[in-house]
């Protein structure tokens, strides 16, 4: 798929889970420490998004304050991105 702006805009939020699911996440070397916002995001992205608990507490939370979905969604392009060589 490619994955530039104006695709991956078009997406919904269950169509960006699902692709950023297929990603292969790759850590950061060293300390978590050490790690910056970005490093930490991308890893708490690839836990919630492998995490069937994770998945249904954003559901909600998405669907509760559609602020947040925004940000999520905003979050998952960006990791897709960041990862898309491996989707």
């Amino acid at each position: 798929m490619n994955t530039d702006n104006s695709n991956l805009n078009r997406l919904n939020l269950v169509e960006l889970l699902s692709l950023a699911q297929r990603c292969l996440y790759t850590p950061p070397e060293g300390n978590m420490n050490n790690w910056n916002e970005q490093d930490i995001m991308y890893a708490a992205t690839h836990k919630y998004i492998n995490d069937d608990l994770l998945m249904i507490a954003c559901d909600i939370i998405c669907n509760t304050v559609p602020q947040v979905k925004v940000i999520v969604k905003t979050n998952l392009r960006a990791y897709i991105k960041r990862y898309t060589d491996s989707c």
